[in-house]
């Protein structure tokens, strides 16, 4: 495959134009907002292209190579020019016989039958829990409902037909849990709702992959992904990402806390510099030096600021 910059040309790869493509049927556009979104059809299989700028996109090819090493699975990226926009593309994790339902989604059916449960409900105790409980999720800031506690709430509701919901919901929590880990150690600050995805079987379920780091490597103040807290109705503000990794390890039992350390050895600067050289090989030539730098200094510094928690952790638990 031609590349030019690093970017696949799909252009020049089928010799037809994007307009195209779509009046074919081979390309389908479901575009938010400004930013496009095409799902390709190529025979049997199905690709998704997400537009992003150069760095975000770089930063997706990062990740994927950091996780690889460090055995963590994830949803794999490449660079691609399409008609006029850059951006990467995916294979479509969607497979025949799932059911596929975003955290978002699951919150939002979770919400919807609140207010109709309490309605019918001649219990006053009960209906004035549904009703608080409709309130706390209505929230207008959607972080607010993306916390473990409440995550744990609505999963144990979704199964609650199946026979083997205890068991389904321990696995998807820890999945979670350890994708959350590994989100707060490469400074992923994109773990929204919309951004952790279920896989349903009739008797099973499993986390999707990791995917969507285009986040990752920024120097931000406020951490948007999922939270250990639950929410105070009276006063709610976003933690920062070294708030929540002390929240996290301070409430996590024993096993989690390791995790936290094994992870965070497999994560380091060493991994990240294995990873930048395997892109480079990867999309035929180097990372923009300003990119690279920027990356590797802010990796550097969340590392350090990392450190400083878990030294923190230590002189106050005795570890």
């Amino acid at each position: 495959m031609k590349r030019i910059n690093g970017f696949v040309e799909f252009n020049e790869l089928l010799n037809v134009d994007l307009e195209t493509l779509i009046e074919r049927g081979i390309v389908e556009d479901f575009s938010l907002n400004m930013s496009k979104r095409l799902v390709i059809k190529i025979g049997e299989k199905k690709f998704v292209f997400k537009e992003c700028s150069y760095v975000e996109a770089i930063t997706e090819l990062i990740v994927n190579e950091m996780l690889d090493i460090a055995k963590r699975p994830n949803i794999k990226y490449d660079l691609i020019h399409i008609g006029d926009y850059y951006g990467v593309i995916s294979k479509d994790f969607n497979k025949k016989g799932y059911k596929y339902y975003s955290g978002e989604d699951l919150f939002e059916d979770y919400i919807k039958k609140l207010p109709k449960e309490a309605d019918n409900s001649k219990d006053k105790e009960f209906r004035s829990f549904l009703l608080e409980e409709y309130e706390r999720f209505s929230a207008p800031f959607r972080d607010k409902k993306n916390n473990l506690e409440l995550i744990w709430q609505v999963l144990e509701d979704h199964f609650r037909e199946y026979d083997n919901k205890n068991e389904i919901v321990r696995k998807l929590m820890q999945q979670l849990c350890i994708n959350h880990i590994c989100d707060m150690l490469i400074y992923n600050q994109d773990r929204n709702s919309s951004n952790w995805i279920i896989e349903e079987s009739e008797n099973d379920a499993n986390l999707v992959p990791a995917f969507d780091h285009g986040e990752t490597f920024k120097k931000e103040y406020f951490f948007t992904g999922i939270i250990v807290d639950p929410i105070n109705k009276k006063k709610y503000e976003t933690p920062r990402i070294y708030t929540e990794v002390e929240r996290f390890l301070k409430r996590s039992d024993k096993r989690y806390y390791e995790i936290f350390l094994e992870l965070k050895d497999r994560l380091g600067m060493d991994t990240l510099k294995k990873a930048i050289k395997k892109v480079e090989r990867k999309i035929k030539e180097p990372i923009k030096d300003v990119t690279k730098n920027e990356i590797i200094a802010t990796f550097l510094e969340h590392q350090n600021n990392l450190n400083i928690v878990l030294e923190k952790l230590t002189q106050y638990q005795g570890r």
